[in-house]
């Protein structure tokens, strides 16, 4: 529940549209919902196949953008 407290509010949402507003919003239902989720992840030895998509966006920094280090990809 720790980790849920110390996140950053104002923050864009994931992939999955949630943001830590409302994670925040009843801890304990938050804390329940994902402690289910993680048991039966645990138990059942499967990982949801949604979480192995990734969505890299590059982003262009500084500098002449022709050149690959001037990129940085984000997640």
């Amino acid at each position: 529940m720790s980790a849920i407290i110390s996140m950053s509010a104002g923050k864009a949402p994931g992939a999955d549209g949630l943001t830590t507003e409302l994670l925040k919003a009843d801890l304990t239902s938050t804390f329940n919902v994902l402690h289910d989720l993680f048991h039966t992840i645990w138990y059942s030895k499967t990982v949801p196949a949604d979480w192995s998509k990734n969505l890299i966006v590059r982003l262009a920094q500084k500098g002449g953008l022709t050149k690959c280090r001037n990129w940085r990809g984000i997640q």
